[in-house]
């Protein structure tokens, strides 16, 4: 609510204000009538009608603050409570998406984007214009859940009709994944039709950059690229796959994820030295006398036959190899203790960048990239709303 003369604060710490009424906002403070407030917000005409919205923008610092660690505490519950109860919806929609994408979540990112759909689209409060692009984002969010995020989560990076010999050679055709974002990009741009605000534009950057990864899977006949870059990419999506299986706290899941991770680069080495055979149609082998299906065990027994050392990553990964051998996703029914398993993994995960190159801690960092539009560019797309106040501390005002 607009602060105007003659009406109380209540203790307020955010006191909104109008342009025309900042000299008496100061002497107030100057007086020592408003003894709670801490910070004033200008609010310039433009502004004045979504007063409530800015009070989200203004508020917004302490709420990204606690989605950044979790959104199910009572830190994030408090701030979200501090909200105008117009908005509040909303902007709790908006941050379970964001922390949905983060998470790769493919069931809490279609859950809360369709709450954001319907929120938005109920709601006054938001400019128009803010509100159609928000509700276009929403439903965007939405298809991007069951299409292109769903295939990345599973993971999905080649869909085939049957499981024919020929698809362990998976690197001849084009990557499905890549097809998908593409598709996904040119969703984007037809759902937010009529212009793209900048702040949203890094969706097609974000999304594009992800396919770029996705298409340097597929090794084109007329490529100068080698299998070995190949099998780097595919480990740099396992790794990034494997942190956030960490991240979410699955630490099966994870191990599991690092082990394709390492056994990729350690593919990738054996063909570097050509230690793989590619001339059968049912697969690559190990290239020896009795061209041996590749295995992890085989790729490390190589690589030490070769005298690579690994950065003195062997023992561990042959460890690694040991507990995926056993989980129930695999072969039997073990799982390691959470604090072994944490080790292991910090201990292996810090050690890929040393057996990898540049082009694959390029690729993991590409792919680690969270979803690009903050917080305030969902509620204020245009930056309208942004321009339209200016906050203050109370101590700055004092006349």
């Amino acid at each position: 609510m607009l602060w105007t003369e003659g009406t109380s604060v209540d203790g307020a710490r955010i006191v909104y204000v109008k342009h025309i009424d900042m000299d008496d906002a100061s002497l107030h403070i100057s007086c020592g009538n408003w003894p709670n407030v801490e910070q004033v917000v200008r609010v310039l005409p433009a502004g004045c009608a979504h007063v409530d919205v800015i009070d989200a923008l203004v508020r917004l610092q302490g709420i990204k603050d606690c989605v950044r660690q979790q959104i199910d505490t009572p830190g994030f519950l408090i701030a979200i409570g501090t909200l105008q109860a117009s908005v509040r919806d909303i902007v709790q929609s908006a941050c379970e998406l964001v922390v949905g994408l983060r998470r790769f979540d493919v069931n809490a990112v279609c859950t809360s984007a369709a709450r954001l759909e319907i929120f938005s689209g109920m709601s006054n409060v938001l400019p128009a214009s803010s509100q159609r692009l928000l509700v276009k984002l929403a439903q965007f969010a939405s298809e991007f859940g069951r299409t292109s995020l769903h295939e990345w989560s599973l993971p999905a990076f080649f869909i085939h009709d049957d499981a024919l010999p020929k698809y362990r050679i998976w690197w001849k055709e084009p990557s499905s994944l890549a097809s998908s974002l593409e598709r996904s990009n040119q969703r984007f741009t037809a759902i937010l039709n009529g212009g793209i605000p900048s702040s949203l534009q890094k969706v097609k950057d974000w999304i594009e950059a992800i396919k770029e990864e996705a298409t340097d899977l597929h090794l084109e006949m007329t490529s100068t690229r080698k299998e070995s870059d190949v099998f780097r990419q595919a480990s740099a999506f396992m790794t990034v796959s494997s942190d956030i299986h960490h991240a979410n706290k699955n630490h099966v899941l994870a191990l599991l994820f690092l082990h394709r991770a390492a056994e990729w680069l350690l593919a990738a080495k054996c063909a570097d030295q050509n230690m793989l055979d590619f001339t059968s149609r049912s697969g690559a082998r190990m290239a020896t006398p009795n061209k041996e299906w590749i295995g992890f065990d085989a790729l490390l027994s190589a690589l030490a036959n070769g005298g690579f050392s690994l950065n003195g990553m062997s023992s561990d990964l042959t460890k690694l190899n040991s507990w995926r051998n056993l989980f129930v996703y695999t072969h039997h029914m073990s799982c390691p203790r959470m604090v072994d398993a944490e080790s292991l993994f910090v201990r292996i995960r810090s050690g890929l960048p040393n057996i990898a190159n540049n082009k694959w801690k390029g690729a993991v960092k590409a792919l680690s990239e969270p979803w690009p539009v903050e917080l305030e560019d969902m509620l204020d797309p245009s930056g309208d709303l942004r321009s339209a106040f200016s906050v203050h501390s109370a101590l700055s005002l004092v006349i």
